[in-house]
């Protein structure tokens, strides 16, 4: 009962010890008249119980449950046990469960990662879809049968594609990408556009068209 008490005083203690030693000395009467064996570890457990509230407080402050559970495992290592030389069969034992908990939770992980992904991916083509019915919308409510999509990140000049292309080592088809830009500008633009223009320009990464079959006449 005075094991359970919330509040430890050294009077208290001090009963404690005196209640611990008649314990023993009753314990020791009986095991020399009628040969009991005390030899187990909650009676040696008792002797332990003055010091370890003396540096760790009064018993509602422990917790036996992550013990229990240690037991649990323990036992079920022991039956599958030659029941001779346990400690290092055991402890080869211990090892492959955690392996195979790592692994588990490895393969978990994949598992919800792969999930996600599923997800994200057809939430982008239920918007990819929505966009292209827009943009199909767009070119039937306007003259032209095309429309750009899909802009890349930033805008660049027409110099900078240039240098882009000369650094890939495409020489030439920098210089044909620069010649047939600014023909094309000076022909539909305007006749003063010169090389040395610094002009804007926005990457597209793919064009939409509608258009009408000729051998069945269906629309695209």
């Amino acid at each position: 009962m005075m094991i359970q008490m919330r509040c430890m005083t050294e009077d208290r203690i001090k009963r404690l010890r005196g209640y611990i030693k008649t314990y023993m000395d009753y314990c020791s009467h009986v095991s020399t008249q009628y040969n009991k064996n005390f030899d187990f570890l909650k009676q040696h457990l008792t002797t332990h119980i003055i010091p370890d509230i003396r540096q760790k407080g009064t018993l509602d402050n422990y917790e036996t449950r992550v013990g229990e559970g240690f037991h649990q495992e323990v036992q079920e290592a022991y039956k599958q046990t030659n029941c001779k030389d346990t400690e290092p069969q055991m402890a080869r034992i211990d090892e492959n469960l955690e392996a195979v908990a790592r692994i588990r939770m490895l393969i978990d992980n994949a598992s919800q990662h792969e999930s996600t992904l599923a997800k994200t991916t057809r939430s982008d083509e239920v918007q990819s879809s929505s966009n292209a019915t827009q943009i199909r919308g767009t070119l039937a409510r306007s003259n032209e049968h095309w429309i750009l999509g899909s802009p890349a990140a930033g805008i660049t000049d027409a110099k900078g594609l240039a240098d882009e292309l000369v650094a890939r080592g495409l020489v030439n088809e920098a210089m044909e990408f620069q010649n047939t830009l600014f023909n094309f500008l000076r022909k539909n633009i305007s006749p003063d556009c010169v090389e040395d223009s610094h002009l804007q320009v926005q990457v597209f990464q793919c064009l939409y068209l509608t258009y009408q079959s000729l051998e069945d006449w269906k629309e695209g």
